[in-house]
């Protein structure tokens, strides 16, 4: 055995076999599953490549179009013709933003005490329960250790 081979560490006796046969198996299994995904992928990303080297040469004239017809809308309308801002997207996204920190304020400021105070207050009438259950325990306890104390006359 070289010395980079390393020994796992396993159970003593036939014990210890069993866990290696299951561990080997388990080991084996999960080889042929990773090379059954490398094949596929090497598959898809073949069929990615050919659909790529399809699609760039009508790629670069749907670039050269859209390049001719930005210059026709800033000629017809000028520079206010032209969004910069990606058609609005910046404007939702800020929008989103916003909605987003009311709903947080909303949870952060009213729904996380209202729910805390809630708790609290269960938590008491809860303690206030057992306290009674544990009164009225003893007092039964009491009741009847008095009734078994004394003697029939």
């Amino acid at each position: 055995m070289s010395p980079a081979t390393r020994v796992p560490r396993h159970p003593p006796g036939r014990g210890g076999r069993l866990w290696l046969q299951r561990r080997l198996a388990t080991a084996r299994r999960g080889a042929g599953l990773l090379d059954l995904k490398v094949r596929l992928l090497r598959r898809e990303e073949e069929r990615f490549t050919a659909l790529a080297q399809r699609t760039g040469a009508r790629w670069e004239e749907r670039c050269a179009e859209a390049e001719r017809w930005l210059l026709r809308a800033a000629g017809v309308g000028g520079q206010r013709g032209l969004r910069p801002d990606g058609r609005g997207a910046a404007r939702v996204a800020a929008a989103e933003v916003v909605t987003t920190r009311g709903r947080l304020r909303a949870i952060e400021d009213r729904w996380v005490p209202e729910l805390e105070s809630a708790l609290h207050t269960l938590d008491g009438a809860l303690a206030e329960l057992e306290r009674a259950e544990g009164v009225r325990l003893r007092w039964a306890a009491n009741k009847q250790g008095r009734s078994r104390g004394a003697s029939p006359t």
